[in-house]
């Protein structure tokens, strides 16, 4: 070969590789975002195509061709799965692409908070980000269609805990998981001995579970009310337990009046015997606990401390002297608690 073809072939060569290392230096070069925290969805069966046109409306001095080039390479174009990608105005084409090529899907998390009604839980779902098939939540009957509930009402079906989720998880997934779980919590509690001579069936024991929720937070606590609920359902005596009755109320106050347990509903429980029809709240598992392990004790009253915690009392007489020790000058439309039956 002479010398001049030589020179030819090498220029070209040159010529090349300067393309080669502009392109490696341009795929690794970073700030390719527009924006710090740039997302971007994926959907379900979206085609490659309509993944680098709809990336490249966030990105800059980039164009489809480019990410097509260095994907038909690498073989990333073969692993495109479907989820929510976030991104840095650090990251360059290649670090887009392995988080990708990786499925290095956003993960959130949505965390159930003991106590919550499914009303509320419903109103929180609704603002979780990324979270698919939200409307659902609206269709009660739907939904205890799918997870197959004995009992039709929701309430008090989900645990409490925090469920991590990926775009395009659904609403429905988080709700399968907790009622999985507070189904299997349940049902393991009510097997223990002890259970069985409280309540006639593990959704009784996820009944009385959600009042003393409601009615305390504190663990040792509830293991008292549990005892008083149970103590007042042996001697056939009304449980007259307020969180029921707002439960109840169309207007969910948290100050009930003596018209307000005049109100006639299954969930007043100073007027109707027993336990509710459903449960009021999600239970946590302290409260699920207690249910099924209250303490032994002769209490049938007790009267809030303002602490979070209460005072319990066998007798009348000692409840009358708690609640002048208590809430003496903290009620004045109504006359102290006595529930007595």
């Amino acid at each position: 070969m002479n010398k001049p073809n030589t020179d030819l072939l090498h220029a070209i060569s040159l010529y090349f590789l300067a393309i080669l290392s502009v392109f490696i230096i341009y795929l690794n070069f970073p700030f390719i975002f527009q924006k710090n925290n740039t997302c971007i969805f994926i959907h379900k069966q979206e085609s490659f195509n309509e993944f680098t046109n709809d990336a490249v409306k966030n990105t800059r001095y980039v164009t489809p061709i480019v990410i097509k080039i260095y994907s038909k390479f690498s073989h990333l174009d073969r692993h495109l799965e479907a989820g929510e990608y976030c991104f840095s105005d650090h990251d360059s084409i290649i670090s887009m692409m392995k988080k990708i090529g990786r499925a290095g899907r956003e993960v959130h998390k949505f965390t159930l908070v003991d106590g919550w009604t499914y009303e509320e839980m419903v109103r929180h779902l609704m603002l979780a980000p990324s979270l698919s098939d939200i409307e659902i939540l609206n269709n009660q009957n739907a939904i205890s269609d799918i997870l197959k509930l004995s009992e039709k009402n929701l309430e008090g079906q989900f645990y409490p805990d925090t469920y991590y989720y990926a775009y395009p998880d659904t609403a429905l997934k988080i709700l399968q998981q907790a009622h999985n779980l507070m189904e299997q919590r349940v049902q393991a509690l009510y097997k223990e001995p002890q259970a069985h001579g409280f309540y006639k069936n593990s959704y009784e024991l996820l009944i009385a579970a959600s009042i003393i929720q409601k009615e305390s937070n504190d663990p040792m606590d509830q293991m008292f009310v549990a005892s008083v609920l149970v103590n007042r359902m042996k001697q056939h005596m009304k449980l007259q337990m307020d969180p029921t009755v707002i439960y109840g109320l169309a207007d969910r106050h948290l100050l009930l009046t003596k018209q307000d347990l005049k109100f006639n509903s299954p969930y007043n429980t100073y007027l109707n015997k027993g336990l509710p029809p459903t449960p009021i709240c999600m239970p946590g598992e302290t409260a699920l606990f207690a249910a099924a392990h209250p303490k032994d004790s002769s209490y049938i009253y007790y009267v809030s401390k303002k602490n979070g915690t209460h005072q319990f009392s066998e007798t009348l007489a000692e409840q009358t002297k708690a609640i002048n020790q208590y809430l003496l000058n903290q009620r004045t439309e109504e006359k102290p608690d006595e529930r007595d039956d």
